[in-house]
Order: C-alpha cells, then structure tokens, then sequence
C-alpha cells in the first residue's frame, strides 16, 4: 500500500515537472529577426510558400531585430499607389500580401501551455494565416470595398492553434486591407512582433499601473473642476482640472483596453488626436492666468489654430495634423518656459539678489527665491522635465516605437501645479486669518461706537414712531375725504342711461381710481333725450374731479340757454365762462356735445376725438369728420386759446347709431405696447350685434378689454352709444 502511493506521488511529481520544464523551454520567436516578402494584392495559395528569390513582383525586407516597422505606403512595391499628403476623407482600399518564414522548434510544437502571437501595432483591417490554414480574422469590407470598421490595433494578441504549427520551416502571412497612403496601414511600430508562449506574451497587455496613472489624472481633474464650480472666478482651477481629464483620456487612448471599449479603432484615434491638440492650448491658458492673471494673445491665437485641428481630426487626413502638431509643439512649449515661468523667475532672482547681502549670500537668496519660494520656480522645474518626456515621444513615435514617457513626465508637473494650487488656497486662508484678527479689534471699537449710536437712534425712532402715527392719521382723513369726493362727483352724474322715447342709450364710466376726470350728461325734455355731453378734463384726481362737476353745470345752463343758438355757440358761450372759473389753475378740458331735433343730429367738438356712426343693417362704422380740420374748437378753460367752434348737421334713421368716447378706448395699449386705436374701436363697433344700445356697446368693451389682456388701465375711460328709436 505505501510502495503504490509512492509510486503515484513520483509519477504526478514527474508529470509536473516535465510540464514546467517544458513551459520554460519555449523560445520566443522574434518576427522582425526574420526576412519579409511584401507584394500588392493577395491570393490564398501565397500563404503555402515562401516566394522564390528572383520573383520581382514580391519585394523582400532584410531582417531588423527589435525595430523593422512595415508601413505598406514605404515600401518600394510594384504597383503601390503615389502618395497624397492632403485629402478629406478615406482613400480606395487596397490590400497587400505579408509572408514571413520562419523555423519552430520542438519546444513550440509541443508547447503545452499555448501560444501567442503579438503584434505591436497592425491595421487597418487583417486576416492572419499559418501554413495556409486561417487563424485570425480582424477585417470587415462593405459591399463597397470600403472599410466599414477600423482595426488599427496596438498590442494585438492572437491564439495560435499549435494543430497548424509543425516542427521546422513555418509561413507565417498576413493580408493586410487599408488605405496605401495612411500610416497604419501595415505594421507602423517598430517591434515587438513575436511569436512564443502565450501566458509570457499576455504579460506584455497588463496595465495595471498606467490604468492606475490615469484614475490618478481623472480624478485630479474632476476634483479642481469641482473646485472651479464652487469658486467661479479662480479660471486657474478650470483650466487645470480640463487639462488634466484631458491628459487621462489621451493616456487611456493609449492603452490597449482602449480598444475593447471601441471596437472601430478610428474613433479612439479620433479622440486621441482630439485630446491630444487641445491638451497644450488649456495648459498653457492655465500658466498665463497662474503668471500674469489673464490668457495671452499667442495663447488665444495657438488654441484656436490647434481648436479647430482637433475638430477637424474626424473629417481631414490625421496625419499632416498630427505633423503640424509635432513641429510646432516646441513654439508654444518655449513661450511657456520663457514668459509665463522664465521673466516672473528672473524677476524673483533679481528681487531677492539686490535685497540680499554681497557676496554668496546674493546667488542663495536669488536661486531659492526664484525656484523654491516662487510658483513659477517650482513649476518651471516641473516643465522642463514635461518638456523632455514630450520630446522623448515625439523621437519615439518618429522612430516607429510606441513608448510612452510624457504620461510619467506628467505626473510630476500635475503633482507640481496641484501643490502650486494648494499652497495658494493655504496663503488666502493664512490672509483671512490675519484679516480676521483685524477684523476682530476692529469690531470691538465699532461696537462701542455703536452702542452710543443705538442710543441716539432709539431716540430718533421714537420721534419716527410719533411722526409715523400722525401720518397715519393723515392718510385716513385724505382717504375717507377721497371716498366722500367720489362720492360727490358720483351723485353729480347719472347713475344709469336714461330711457326715452327716441333714443335707446347705453354709457359706460371707468375712473383710473377714485376721482374721474371725465364727465358726460344727457339733456331731457320730458320722454325725450335733447342733447349729450362727454368730456374730458386733462390730469387726474381730486382736483380734475372737481372741474368736471363745475364743468357739467356750466355745459347744462348754456345748453338751456342758448338751446335755439348753433351748438358751437354754446360751446363757445360755456368756453368763456370756463376760461375765468379755471384761471388759477393748470388743468384744461375737451369736450363734444350732440343736440338732437327730430331725425337731425347737431354736432360741435372741442378737441376731443371724433365721435362714430353705423348705419342700420350695416356692418361697418366710420368716423364723424368733415374734410376740414378746422371743425373742431380748441381745449377749453384756457385763457389766450380760443377762437371760434363750428357745429355740423347730419340726418339718422331709425335703428343708426352713435359712439361717443375719451381717449382712452383708442389709447389703450396692450401688453406688448400696441395701442386698441381707430381702427380696433371701428373694427368691433362694425361687428356689434345689432339690437340694444347696451348689448352694442357691451361688444365693443369686451374686444377693449382682450385687447388689453390684463394690462393696467392708466387713464379715466367714458363711452356713449345712442341707438336711434
């Protein structure tokens, strides 16, 4: 029993260990160590073979160990397309034949463990094969040979089925579909491109610590545009927060995680691109407002060539821009160095240097000043190491390779600003403590003083209380006397139109608020209506009020009086009267006054708007106006303002009708402004139902009052119609 379970443990001790030393044993095989044949087009029985060496339609590329890039528009093939620098939009698709040899030991074949095929960077679209036999397929071509989704893939990782692998000489081949003048159509990167254990070559894609960089930058980013929501006015926490999400998301378009989020490739090169240009533009915005307070013209100018840059990256060739992007990145880059952190340094050193003692006391004060006290010092270091980690990319990319080193150069100068940033919150806070301080001895005097204030003041509010109550008292008395006036002038008018044998009468009488200034009255003999007034004093309250019952006295008398005279007579006769009762006072009046005899209406107009008619069956109201403007008598109750009135006759049958008004129905504006006028006021007496005076004239105020809609009635309003019988 003991012998068979040591036998077992040997056995499985065997089995593990000849799977361990098995996994150790595989090689990797290095692919750009090995010749490559290039040629346009692509036929499947290529993949078999490796091409002979006299066969001119294939080109071959010597072995480059660890940096041989394979960008199909600069290689030397028969038949490759010429090369356009400028152009919207994606060019004709091409595809193109990659083979590469290579010798698989033993160790490979019979790898337990699986193998891997990586790929440093390959698109746009591909299909990868071995020996013939199809492994991987990453193209998608529409109907219209056009790609429908972009494959461009950094740090691509295939499985490679070991069924298709054999022990000895291997062809590797790629068909590789993309534009032939775009930069990642084939192998852009310079290497690595190896075939070997897969577990070893899934280590090369874990980016557990850039992935941790980049939460880093998101989230110092979101956390000072947080701050700039709270403080609005700090434009430096905007713009650094900005810069920073920025810079997370260009370093996450970097990652290879990128494209499991995008399966088309073109839109994370597209945000790439797009984080890429505006990153520089709102960093340097945020060192002009740190240095000088406010953004820079050349700032300004850099951010709207590379703005518009980043939003043309979906539609324009990527390419030139990304060029224009790399050689003029050190302009901006020295102006950050030179006027935002170099002249304040400078200025820093020479303060400190002729503040100090002679001797080497001079260049210690000048230098701590200028880099260790001063933000631009500290930040001037950061930038240059910024500076360099660009540059190192820049040199990179142009070399092929995929190397990042500005994500760690960033880390040091966000670090730096948000130091920066902080030391400037603790120096505001530092002052408001000191201005507290202050702010506290003084608040002790001032309460002192204010105590005596307080004294003199109760007694002043005191005296306010007394002079408050009589003023109370006041405004009863004038409001109670208010209502008594009102009530005065009320009882001087009619209270209701009176009925009549002749005519069928409806008024309407709307004073602004207590006292009217207008006045109308209705002359009877008997059953019969002989005659009509309405008038207008000019300004409003007590004192119009009181005008107009003198007024309506002295319009009745000489009405009664002169009653076989013209009626322009008595407008005249009552004009001179008025003019010596009114002469101490500033108000003035309009005024029209109808008479009436049989089926005969005489009118005379003092200056008051013209009165309108409508005829019976008719659905359309005109004015009352001769052609002759000289009709109408002036303002009355003037002195030097007079003249002579002139009357008018007109006949009306039965069932025409009369519409006598102030101006307030054709003044009346709405809530935009726009006055009722003329023509609303003839609009809606046309369209008036034929019948009662009063159901007419109740017509007519409701389109008044939509018109208006609610707006505030700011004058006295009268209106008459009479219906003749």
């Amino acid at each position: 029993m003991f012998t068979r379970i040591k036998r077992s443990l040997f056995c499985v001790a065997s089995l593990l260990y000849l799977v361990f030393s098995a996994s150790a044993e595989v090689r990797d095989i290095d692919l750009t160590a090995r010749d490559a044949w290039v040629r346009k087009g692509f036929a499947f029985e290529w993949t078999y073979y490796q091409p002979e060496a006299g066969d001119s339609a294939w080109t071959r590329i010597p072995a480059k160990p660890g940096n041989r890039p394979l960008i199909m528009r600069d290689l030397d093939l028969v038949g490759g397309t010429t090369r356009k620098f400028l152009r919207f939009g994606p060019g004709k698709i091409e595809n193109y034949c990659v083979i590469i040899p290579f010798e698989a030991g033993a160790d490979l074949v019979e790898s337990s463990t699986g193998i891997g095929l990586y790929l440093s960077y390959v698109g746009q679209n591909w299909d990868v094969y071995l020996n013939g036999s199809i492994i991987h397929n990453e193209s998608f071509i529409d109907r219209n040979g056009r790609i429908a989704r972009d494959r461009s893939l950094r740090g691509a990782l295939v499985s490679v089925d070991r069924r298709y692998l054999k022990a000895g000489q291997n062809i590797l081949a790629f068909q590789i579909y993309g534009d032939p003048s775009d930069d990642r159509t084939g192998f852009s990167s310079g290497g690595p491109y190896i075939l070997g254990d897969y577990q070893r070559l899934l280590e090369r894609r874990v980016e557990y610590a850039d992935l941790m960089l980049i939460g880093i930058y998101f989230f110092f980013g979101l956390y000072h545009v947080f701050l700039f929501l709270l403080r609005r006015k700090n434009q430096s926490y905007l713009l650094y927060g900005v810069g920073t999400l920025l810079l997370s998301i260009y370093l996450f378009t970097r990652t290879v995680l990128v494209f499991s989020i995008f399966p088309n490739a073109a839109t994370a090169k597209a945000l790439e691109l797009f984080s890429l240009f505006l990153l520089l533009p709102v960093f340097l915005g945020f060192f002009d407002v740190l240095s000088r307070g406010k953004i820079s013209l050349f700032t300004w100018i850099y951010s709207a060539l590379f703005g518009f840059a980043a939003f043309c990256v979906p539609f324009f060739w990527q390419e030139p821009l990304l060029m224009a992007w790399q050689y003029t990145t050190p302009v901006p880059l020295v102006y950050l160095l030179v006027f935002d952190l170099g002249i304040p340094i400078a200025k820093a050193f020479a303060a400190a240097w002729n503040g100090a003692l002679a001797g080497k006391s001079r260049v210690f004060a000048g230098l701590r000043a200028a880099f260790i006290d001063s933000d631009e010092g500290k930040l001037f270091l950061g930038a240059l190491v910024m500076a360099g980690t660009i540059a190192l990319d820049i040199a990179a990319a142009n070399s092929g390779s995929l190397n990042s080193y500005s994500k760690y150069g960033f880390l040091v100068i966000v670090f730096g600003i948000a130091s920066v940033l902080a030391s400037q919150l603790e120096r505001v806070y530092r002052e408001i403590e000191n201005f507290t301080t202050g702010l506290e001895g003084k608040v002790r005097g001032r309460t002192a003083e204010l105590d005596k204030t307080l004294e003199v003041q109760s007694e002043l509010t005191g005296r306010l209380a007394e002079a408050h109550d009589r003023l109370e008292r006041m405004l009863e008395v004038t409001a109670r006397d208010t209502r008594i006036a009102v009530q005065v002038q009320q009882g001087f008018f009619p209270r209701e139109a009176p009925a009549t044998i002749d005519w069928d009468a409806a008024f309407v009488f709307l004073p602004a608020s207590g006292v009217s200034g207008d006045f109308y009255d209705f002359y009877l003999d008997g059953l019969s209506l002989k005659g009509v007034a309405l008038g207008d004093v000019s300004g409003h309250g007590v004192a119009s009020g009181l005008i107009t019952v003198l007024t309506r006295s002295v319009f009745l008398r000489h009405f009664r009086e002169l009653e076989k005279k013209p009626l322009g007579l008595v407008i005249e006769s009552a004009n001179a009267e008025l003019q010596h009762e009114l002469a101490a006072v500033e108000n003035y009046l309009t005024a029209a006054l109808l008479r009436f005899s049989g089926d005969t209406v005489e009118y005379a107009n003092a200056a008051h708007p013209d009165i309108a008619f409508r005829r019976d069956g008719k659905a359309r109201a005109n004015l009352i106006k001769p052609p002759a403007e000289s009709y109408k008598a002036s303002p009355l109750g003037r002195e030097g303002i007079g003249g002579s009135c002139k009357s008018m006759k007109f006949a009306l049958r039965s069932g025409d009708s009369i519409l006598m008004y102030t101006d307030f129905l054709i003044a009346a504006p709405d809530d935009e402004g726009k006055p009722f006028g003329i023509d609303g006021m003839l609009d809606a007496y046309g369209r008036a139902p034929e019948g009662r005076a009063a159901d007419m004239l109740q017509f007519i105020m409701e389109e008044w009052r939509f018109h208006r809609h609610g707006a505030p009635q700011t004058d006295d309003f009268s209106a008459i119609l009479l219906r003749r019988k």
